[in-house]
């Protein structure tokens, strides 16, 4: 929910003033910037390089006949180099020239450095030229003083919108639906003897398949620790990763064995009733008991929490703005408006930046219906009093460290995306400092200990951003990973959308799975019946005509 503040005009901080640097140190300032500039001149000559390669493909085309056909065979034995990899440079070179003008240009300048240019060209190569110009002129020049992974976010992110705000509703449902049904799995063996696999799944199904294994490989970390066995943590999550079809199939094959000797029909019927309660009562001494390991899949799918944060705008259809899922990144507006969210748990955020700035202490349990959902979102547009509250001890209370945690994502140090960080005072702790929302943010142990040690000086301002003042006195301004909320009026309607006919469901289409449909509802058809065993008729043995 976007709020204004007072607070969000604040000074320009000068640089501390610091003590002179020695000797060793302005050889390093020196060092610094002698790479620096190799940097820009590598950029300025790959852009000439890529100007030159796009000038050769197109005289090659003016001349007509055979003579682009045989440009590869000329730059491979000019520049030795393959004829795939000569098809490669002059693909890559028409790309910049005709999608990412802009990008050439900074190149050509010495402002973007080389791994920028290819960050920006391989996020943008899946759009049209027309989506990867409009990115790319309305992410940069700014985004040129962004590592190649804030770049790519910030890429994806107007790419996302951008995208779905060329297609009718219809056209990006299709879309998404295209997309999400390109999942599948693959094993390939490799050149020493091992064998790789892996699978293309949706956003979601990803992460919580990570989260998973962290759980499994934590769990494993302990068995082995007991049991004296030595294996590193890949090891141990590869091991698992093959074990997991296993692991299903023995936990289906214990299932279905007390579900038969329950007598209730199907492999995975929920373990409700038609009305909604309970099928047993575990209390109850009479009638079939299910055992303490039968979960069901709504109770299995409870352990793995999938955090997905939506502009309201986007989940009432009035925007297109993307949403961003923990551990993944952004996601398109469409792709987050196909997920049915359990609960829901509402973030206020600063009306210019986008920063959250409070968060609700518990998250409210989803309705069913759309309409249900968007009357809830509604409800929680009301006003609400936001008071940054000090706490007297040094670590956070589990509020405050969600607000944190929510707020700032991420490490906030120079080129650090760490997931993996401390919750460090601003200002110290022991020097007076508070432990409240402003006081504190997200730094990795290494970033951490440069600050503390005072080396390093951290500043961190309204908008989300930190500035980071170096032991070498240089200067580092990093934006923060929120961007301001869709200016747009929530309580109006959305656009309506076109009836689409539902096609003829054919007999062969009856057991196809429905996506709208929970795992939890789908039951999966029992196992067949193994024949029964011959009777022996003769003397023990089976050997009666015609054998």
């Amino acid at each position: 929910m976007p709020f204004d503040r007072a607070d969000r005009d604040e000074p320009v901080a000068a640089a501390p003033v610091r003590p002179p640097l020695s000797v060793g140190e302005r050889a390093q300032v020196d060092s610094l910037r002698a790479v620096r500039d190799d940097l820009a001149a590598d950029a300025r000559s790959w852009a000439h390089q890529l100007t030159e390669i796009a000038a050769l493909a197109w005289r090659a085309q003016q001349a007509g006949g055979s003579a682009l056909r045989e440009l590869p065979m000329e730059l491979a034995g000019s520049w030795h180099i393959s004829q795939l990899t000569a098809e490669r440079w002059i693909g890559e070179a028409e790309r910049f020239t005709d999608a990412l003008p802009l990008t050439l240009a900074l190149l050509g300048e010495g402002r973007l450095f080389r791994h920028q240019a290819v960050a920006v060209r391989q996020e943008l190569d899946p759009c049209t030229p027309e989506i990867a110009s409009k990115v790319e002129a309305e992410v940069l020049p700014a985004g040129a003083e962004l590592c190649p992974t804030d770049l790519r976010r910030q890429l994806t992110r107007v790419r996302l919108r951008l995208e779905a705000e060329q297609l009718t509703a219809e056209q990006a449902e299709a879309a998404e639906a295209e997309k999400v049904g390109r999942r599948r799995t693959w094993t390939r063996p490799t050149e020493d003897g091992l064998m790789l696999a892996g699978a293309v799944l949706t956003p979601e199904q990803g992460v919580a398949w990570a989260q998973g294994m962290d759980d499994l490989e934590r769990r494993e970390r302990l068995a082995d620790a007991a049991a004296g066995v030595v294996r590193t943590a890949e090891q141990r999550r590869a091991d698992l990763f093959a074990s997991l079809p296993a692991i299903a199939l023995a936990g289906m094959a214990c299932d279905d064995r007390w579900r038969a000797q329950a007598d209730i029909p199907g492999g995975r019927t929920p373990l409700t009733g038609v009305d909604g309660g309970m099928l047993f009562d575990r209390d109850q001494a009479a009638g079939p008991v299910p055992p303490q390991w039968a979960l069901t899949a709504e109770q299995i799918a409870a352990q793995i929490t999938l955090n997905i944060h939506v502009p309201v705008a986007t989940i009432l259809g009035l925007s297109q703005q993307p949403g961003t899922l923990d551990r993944y990144g952004p996601v398109s507006a469409q792709h987050v408006r196909l997920v049915r969210p359990k609960s829901y748990r509402r973030i206020m955020v600063d009306a210019t930046s986008g920063r959250p700035i409070a968060v609700d202490d518990k998250p409210t349990p989803a309705a069913d219906t759309d309409t249900g959902r968007r009357e809830q979102i509604r409800a929680m547009l009301a006003p609400a009093l936001v008071i940054d509250a000090d706490e007297p001890q040094h670590d956070p209370s589990a509020r405050l460290a969600r607000l944190v945690d929510i707020r700032d994502r991420h490490c906030c140090g120079p080129g650090c995306s760490s997931s993996r960080y401390d919750r460090d005072h601003l200002e110290p702790y022991a020097r007076g400092g508070k432990t409240n929302a402003r006081n504190l943010g997200p730094v990795s142990r290494r970033c951490h200990n440069a600050k503390t040690t005072g080396r390093w000086i951290l500043l961190r301002h309204n908008d989300g951003s930190v500035t980071w003042h170096s032991a070498l006195h240089q200067t580092y301004r990093r934006p923060g990973p929120w961007t301001p909320p869709p200016k747009v009026d929530i309580y109006a309607e959305p656009p309506p959308r076109r009836p689409q006919a539902k096609p003829a469901k054919s007999e062969d289409d009856a057991e196809t799975d429905e996506p709208d449909v929970p795992i939890s509802q789908r039951i999966r058809p029992p196992e067949p019946q193994k024949p029964p065993a011959p009777e022996n008729t003769h003397n023990g043995w089976n050997d009666d005509p015609p054998f």
